[in-house]
């Protein structure tokens, strides 16, 4: 009976240790809340022009040219999901090689698909394993739209605003 008893104690033990970890990161979680409401008053201050001590101002100066890469890298993503990719086969890539036809005419020459030898784009079937050559597809130039982005920072807060988005999503401030 008496390993029963150990075991129970032994139980009862690891329980309240249990509890124990689960109170002591409560207490984290709340210091985590505390220095996150602590940097944010410093950041409003900031924001509004007041002075802060030296090494408070190089903080708040790094997080602005974070911000700043992040509204660059922002832009950098916006730019690229507008601007559709040229659709070029590969058998009509302006880079492939040319080569002089009869009647001095020229020609351009592509890679088979399937085995890698050069072949004329005219060509129906690569001359070596008989794969079917597709014909060259017209390329399609696709106009380029600039667009300018600005970005926008919350201000409350100074989180980076996605593009038409009516409220802050850190912090809930509606924008302007």
């Amino acid at each position: 009976m008496a390993f029963f008893d150990k075991l129970k104690d032994k139980t009862n033990d690891l329980l309240e240790i249990s509890k124990l970890n689960g109170k002591i990161n409560d207490e984290k979680s709340k210091i985590e809340a505390n220095k996150s409401k602590l940097a944010e008053y410093y950041w409003a201050k900031f924001e509004s022009g007041e002075m802060l001590d030296s090494e408070a101002m190089e903080y708040c100066a790094a997080i602005q040219e974070c911000n700043a890469a992040i509204a660059n890298f922002s832009l950098e993503i916006v730019k690229i999901k507008e601007e559709p990719p040229v659709v070029t086969p590969v058998e009509a890539q302006p880079s492939s090689p040319v080569v002089e036809a009869e009647g001095g005419a020229t020609e351009r020459l592509a890679n088979c698909p399937a085995c890698g030898t050069e072949i004329k784009l005219s060509k129906k079937f690569c001359p070596d394993c008989g794969t079917p050559i597709p014909p060259p597809a017209p390329t399609v130039e696709v106009p380029k739209v600039e667009v300018e982005l600005k970005p926008s920072y919350c201000t409350s807060c100074g989180n980076l605003l996605a593009v038409g988005r009516k409220f802050c999503s850190e912090c809930g401030t509606a924008v302007k």
